[in-house]
């Protein structure tokens, strides 16, 4: 989009997803989105029903490592107001992400901007990844013919803590609808929806990338079979065109944390807003995963209102809030002490590991060199048992600690370094 289409913070711009989060989005999916270090887009998938849908993404590494999706979808019969109500209809969702297990709103903001904080639990269809909590919150922005969705993971007071349940607090999915042409001729009208989506599920990456890449497609055409039922319902209470007043959300007035003597004694910061006060803070989100060329690329007007974003995040656990940065510090929830216990219990048995292989491997080095026949022979085959014993060590190591929830914080670095 041209500089001139990024939107302007307004000064009471104080809910947890800002304008900035949207020109965010605005650069790296509409605009160049070009990072220092990161891998240029490639394409995923090309698939199209006729009539049906039809869908392309794309994938990049970015420069911690991690992966950034894209896609573009065509919808048939649907403006973008109706998709826009199906995508934010959390009681809905179940109908078409069936990994949706819980769903539940902890905050209600302005219902004409579907602002909103949602907790969610999330069940994958594959034996290496377990259940995943999401706290997001959600906005709608409209500009010209199009609509804006930003939600992002934050960290909010009314979210459970220290549940057995792994944290998903690096996450974002931002996409943009708007009425189009049927692309197959129709005459009727299409949604158009151009995503950006990016989240850690704390497994190894290549595991998440096989995750999402195998899960996609399914997950896209039960998305468009639930289509025609909302709309149709939908236009049973207003025009395709028009917002719909009983959409998800509709009839709660804005109900923001009250402070607590918990939330008090916290270092977070905390802003006035409607007689209460709230966290302005996110937890450590992907916004993080930017880049200072980043911004130096989006032009003046971009670089105003993306800095923070941008510049100042690189590789940080910090995100944007209202006004400015979140907290310097990680706000990572804590793993439950079950699974800390069971990846201390595996790194403490690789170290142990570790030391019997040396000290074995030095006692058969030192009775090799006294003997005074086949000492240089000898010496070699004890060295390659002891770098084969070591690399099995590794292996089971790796297996007890990388890929157990507990255990992922206490991965290859600190094992290999003791191997």
């Amino acid at each position: 989009a041209p500089a001139t289409e990024i939107a302007t913070p307004a000064t009471s711009d104080n809910w947890y997803v800002t304008e900035k989060d949207l020109a965010f989005y605005q650069y790296h999916a509409e605009g160049s989105g070009e990072v220092q270090g990161a891998s240029a887009w490639e394409v995923l998938m090309d698939k199209e029903i006729p009539g049906i849908v039809k869908y392309t993404s794309w994938r990049r590494t970015l420069p911690n490592g991690k992966t950034e999706y894209k896609s573009l979808t065509y919808s048939p019969d649907a403006t973008a107001n109706e998709f826009m109500d199906l995508y934010l209809d959390d009681d809905n969702r179940p109908n078409w992400d069936t990994m949706i297990i819980h769903n539940s709103v902890l905050e209600y903001g302005d219902f004409a901007e579907r602002q909103a904080v949602v907790r969610w639990v999330r069940r994958f269809p594959f034996s290496f990844i377990s259940d995943r909590e999401y706290t997001i919150a959600k906005r709608l922005f409209k500009i010209g013919d199009a609509l804006y969705a930003i939600t992002k993971a934050v960290d909010h007071p009314r979210a459970p803590r220290n549940t057995d349940v792994v944290k998903c607090d690096v996450f974002y999915s931002m996409w943009r609808s708007r009425t189009v042409a049927c692309p197959w001729g129709s005459g009727k009208p299409a949604c158009e929806t151009l995503l950006l989506h990016h989240e850690q599920f704390k497994i190894p990456e290549n595991l998440g990338r096989f995750a999402v890449k195998h899960g996609m497609w399914s997950f896209v055409r039960k998305l468009s079979s639930e289509t025609a039922k909302f709309v149709e319902e939908r236009r049973k209470r207003c025009d395709p065109d028009q917002a719909d007043p009983k959409a998800y959300g509709h009839g709660h007035a804005p109900n923001p944390p009250t402070p607590t003597a918990s939330s008090s004694a916290t270092s977070s910061p905390f802003s006035n807003r409607g007689g209460g006060m709230r966290r302005v803070e996110t937890s450590a989100s992907a916004l993080s995963s930017m880049t200072t060329q980043s911004s130096q690329d989006m032009g003046a007007a971009g670089r105003m209102h993306a800095s923070a974003s941008c510049n100042d995040l690189m590789y940080r656990g910090s995100v944007p809030g209202n006004g400015g940065l979140g907290s310097s510090g990680s706000m990572h929830r804590t793993r439950s002490s079950g699974s800390k216990i069971r990846g201390i219990a595996a790194f403490a048995v690789a170290s142990g590991i570790a030391m019997l292989m040396r000290k074995g491997s030095q006692e058969k080095l030192g009775s090799a060199g006294g003997s005074p026949v086949g000492a240089k022979g000898s010496a070699g085959g004890a060295s390659q048992r002891a770098r084969r014993d070591r690399e099995r060590a590794l292996r089971r190591a790796r297996s007890q600690a990388c890929f157990s929830e507990g255990g992922s914080a206490l991965c290859l670095p600190e094992l290999s370094e003791r191997l």
